[in-house]
């Protein structure tokens, strides 16, 4: 009788996005002249919490450059996330502007509206769906997404800074934008008071 074959388990992790290093990012910066363009991110959604991406966001923050994205050309299903050098040199061809429609500056400036009053409250930030509601999106799927687009413009703009606490726990946004409220952060756990 033969000897029953040994069982193995294998464990991979698959990553969705990946993101360059600090250094490599800190030594295109000293370099890059006006309009100079960097890759600091690609995937499927931004790594957030990967320390390249929150040096960039933290160069957003200060005007030295200005994010962009487009479609990975080797993968169309995924994203590159790249940091352009601010300066006179006007934006690299591929990278579409963002143009914004009168309609989505209205939302996007009352879910500003809303965030800061939250922050100046000491309330959670509310989810997707209560975003979406509030803006009287609905709260379909739709209403959802816009809303989260909604509040990536504001992000990427440097209005905010939205900092995620794990699955089902709501985020905690810092307002960056001059006006009321900037500097406070949303409620990041219930019953918490500030």
């Amino acid at each position: 009788m033969a000897a029953p074959a040994a069982s193995t388990t294998e464990t991979f992790s698959l990553a969705l996005s990946l993101a360059a290093p600090v250094a490599e990012l800190e030594a295109w910066m000293a370099d890059a002249a006006p309009g100079g363009q960097v890759v600091y991110a690609t995937g499927v959604v931004l790594p957030r919490a990967a320390a390249g991406v929150q040096l960039v966001q933290r160069w957003v923050r200060e005007g030295l450059v200005d994010p962009v994205s487009r479609r990975d050309p080797a993968n169309p299903r995924q994203f590159q996330f790249i940091a352009q050098r601010r300066g006179a040199v006007p934006a690299v061809a591929g990278a579409a502007p963002r143009e914004m429609t009168s309609a989505t500056r209205r939302e996007r400036d009352a879910l500003l509206a809303l965030l800061r009053d939250c922050a100046v409250r000491g309330r959670e930030c509310p989810s997707n769906t209560g975003l979406a509601r509030a803006l009287d999106l609905g709260g379909s799927h739709r209403g959802r997404s816009r809303a989260s687009y909604l509040m990536h413009l504001l992000e990427v703009d440097g209005a905010i800074r939205v900092e995620g606490r794990g699955r089902n726990a709501p985020r905690l946004v810092t307002v960056l934008a001059a006006g009321r409220g900037r500097g406070k952060s949303t409620r990041d756990t219930p019953g918490q008071r500030e």
